[in-house]
């Protein structure tokens, strides 16, 4: 994959009452970064710090519906604390027409976008990313390990972080399996 572009990133969110984590790998070099907010942590500010960087281009599974959004309101409200973006996460996910065009259609944006959800779609059915793994052989597939409205403790978290870190493994793979479609996209 070395003729990728430079800052090509995959990445994927998990949000919970009291944990948000985003984590981001680089597709070309495989550095790994790993932003958290809860009642202790606070790493949006160098989350948004990375995403406004400019020449950045993500990769992500149901990025255009969901991830993307909620990290774009994050960029606006970087003091938030986790149990915020839960709510505004649920808004996003039950499709809340109040929640302003700009966040679901920014007029500019920050980085490109490359959502492979979209590119799985099969007759306007949705490929769900475990379905995508199952099918392209991927090595591992986990579940979420919690309930997504379930009050984590600290080792929970960092266990949820793990599972985020194997979904983004999944996503490069499902990329490298996409590749050809994909370059037409970049």
């Amino acid at each position: 994959m070395n003729d990728l572009p430079a800052n090509l990133l995959c990445y994927d969110i998990e949000v919970y009452p009291n944990f948000f984590c985003a984590t981001f790998k680089d597709v070309r070099t495989g550095k790994v970064r790993v932003y958290r907010r809860n009642s202790d942590v606070n790493e949006l500010h160098a989350m948004s710090k990375l995403l406004q960087q400019g020449d950045l281009c993500l990769i992500g599974h149901n990025t255009l519906v969901y991830d993307n959004i909620v990290v774009r309101w994050i960029i606006q409200n970087p003091r938030v604390k986790a149990e915020d973006i839960y709510r505004f996460s649920k808004r996003v996910f039950a499709k809340d027409e109040n929640i302003p065009l700009e966040l679901r259609y920014p007029s500019s944006k920050l980085w490109k976008d490359i959502d492979t959800l979209a590119i799985t779609r099969v007759n306007t059915q949705r490929v769900g990313l475990k379905t995508a793994g199952v099918v392209t052989k991927f090595h591992t597939i986990k579940d979420l390990p919690y309930p997504p409205d379930k009050l984590l403790t600290h080792e929970q978290m960092e266990e949820v972080v793990r599972y985020n870190l194997n979904d983004v493994e999944l996503t490069i793979h499902l990329f490298s399996v996409l590749r050809n479609e994909i370059d037409v996209r970049i």
